[in-house]
Formats: structure tokens, C-alpha cells, sequence
């Protein structure tokens, strides 16, 4: 038995929704269906909210030395000069 609910979005959002859907051979309603199902499934919302980028505090400070050329590590000609610092 399938229920008939109604919902605001705007118009360029469905428009671009649309277009995605239609490249999938997918309506808009198989496409909320699909998601509604996801979540009834899975009991959780299938979609990151994050405000920032999803990367924790070890990870930003990587990228941190890295844009910033910092705490990095020497250059090697050869595997063999790697594997021979490594044992130092």
C-alpha cells in the first residue's frame, strides 16, 4: 500500500534533481522512494551535515605541513637510500 505525502523544493534544485534522475532512467518518486527507504533501513539520515571539511585534527595538521612545506620528510634518490635511513 503506497501513501501520497507532498513536499517543497525549489525550483532549481528539482530542476537539477530532475536532470540527475533522468540520466539514471529514475523518476523523482523512485529517487525519494529509494532514499526513504535508505533510511528506513539504515535508521540514520543518509547524508554528511558537517560544517567543515570531514577531516580530523591529526589529518588538517598533515595538510597544514604540507601546504606549508613543514615536518616533512628529506628527499631520496633511490628506494635503496629510503630503506638505508630507515634502518639508521
Amino acid at each position: 500500500m503506497t501513501e501520497t505525502i507532498s513536499l517543497r523544493i525549489d525550483k532549481d534544485t528539482r530542476k537539477k534533481m530532475n536532470k540527475v534522475c533522468d540520466e539514471l532512467g529514475l523518476s523523482l518518486s523512485t529517487a525519494f522512494n529509494m532514499y526513504a527507504k535508505v533510511i528506513a533501513r539504515e535508521k540514520r539520515i543518509p547524508l554528511s551535515l558537517d560544517l567543515n571539511n570531514t577531516y580530523n585534527l591529526e589529518t588538517q595538521k598533515a595538510i597544514h605541513n604540507v601546504i606549508n612545506k613543514k615536518n616533512l620528510s628529506k628527499a631520496f634518490n633511490s628506494i635503496d637510500e629510503l630503506m638505508e635511513d630507515l634502518d639508521a
